[in-house]
């Protein structure tokens, strides 16, 4: 679904502004002022993803628990805004809830950037201890500055790159292919470099670009091939396609801020424990998916040889610049000690 004409979305923001003000005219009880809370999550994939049942199981909770003071509403499929924009929806408070690609936050902060660096993590047990420990801490302290939250981090599964007409099978045959990539500029140096041609497209809205032929093949993870059924679009698929990513969810500080202390710890354990309940049968899952894939796809396993290394050399680059020496070199010692 691609996401809402402008003139709606202006329209639900004034709704909301409006209702806010009747809120503060009314004054009342503070029990009218909680009972009208209502908590905003969105998210760019379909409701087959994993992030929908992260967000059903939140609502179910935060409601629960609440006795109804907290509503929550949630809006998949880029409903409100592409993926590219979440982010700045939630500093500006339009949504309270996103579950983003790490690409979508390292606009915000180039600290993310490490996340999102494909080949840094040898694997997904690795990516997720890095994300959880001292750099997961760093990267709270820094969204703090900017009124977010971090709070919990989910493995999404391996990355794997696909293609509709040619057979993939190492990074050779890369070249040619015009290649969806998330908006991540080291994605798209690695494409580039490899000889092929960078597209972004929002999840969403991938299965029709196939389609049409706006692309051959995408970088993408065997969850999104599943929920997005992309396999009925996309015959050939290189598996393990140097990235173990993962995903954090984040909250509005400024909207946590305004709630009764009662309700912050609501929402705050509600977003741990549902990331975290669902985090294991994630990677579950993404097995799953890969036997999946091979009944409807000509699957191939992509070995991280000295040749994939070469490919990653301008990335790592890239990274060691954004995000200075020093940082850098905490990033790469912290991925040493998580493989140990």
């Amino acid at each position: 679904m691609s996401s809402l004409p402008g003139i709606f979305k202006t329209s639900v923001r004034t709704t909301i502004a409006v209702f806010a003000g009747l809120m503060v005219l009314g004054g009342g009880s503070s029990q009218a002022a909680e009972s009208a809370a209502t908590l905003r999550i969105a998210h760019s994939y379909p409701t087959t993803n994993p992030r929908q049942a992260i967000a059903e199981s939140f609502k179910k909770s935060v409601e629960s628990k609440s006795g109804g003071r907290v509503k929550v509403e949630i809006f998949p499929a880029s409903q409100l805004f592409p993926s590219r924009d979440e982010a700045s929806a939630l500093i500006r408070g339009d949504v309270q809830m996103i579950m983003p690609p790490w690409p979508v936050l390292a606009a915000v902060d180039p600290v993310a950037s490490m996340f999102e660096m494909p080949g840094i993590f040898p694997s997904m047990r690795v990516a997720l201890s890095v994300a959880e420990g001292p750099m997961g801490d760093l990267m709270a302290k820094r969204l703090a500055t900017k009124k977010i939250e971090l709070a919990g981090v989910f493995p999404v599964s391996v990355t794997v790159l696909t293609a509709k007409n040619k057979s993939v099978k190492s990074l050779d045959d890369v070249k040619g292919l015009r290649v969806r990539t998330a908006p991540s500029k080291f994605q798209t140096l690695i494409i580039r470099s490899l000889g092929g041609t960078p597209v972004n497209v929002e999840g969403a809205e991938l299965f029709t670009a196939m389609q049409m032929g706006q692309v051959d093949g995408a970088w993408v993870n065997r969850s999104l091939i599943a929920s997005g059924k992309l396999w009925d679009v996309q015959k050939h698929a290189l598996d393990n396609f140097m990235f173990y990513p993962s995903s954090p969810v984040l909250l509005s500080a400024d909207f946590l801020s305004k709630l009764p202390a009662d309700l912050q710890k609501i929402v705050r354990d509600a977003a741990k424990e549902s990331t975290r309940s669902h985090a294991a049968q994630i990677l579950a899952d993404d097995e799953k998916l890969l036997a999946q894939m091979k009944d409807k796809m000509e699957v191939a396993t992509l070995a991280m040889d000295e040749k994939v290394k070469t490919a990653l050399a301008p990335a790592f680059a890239e990274l060691k610049k954004s995000l200075g020496d020093e940082l850098y070199n905490q990033v790469i010692d912290a991925v040493a000690k998580a493989s140990r």
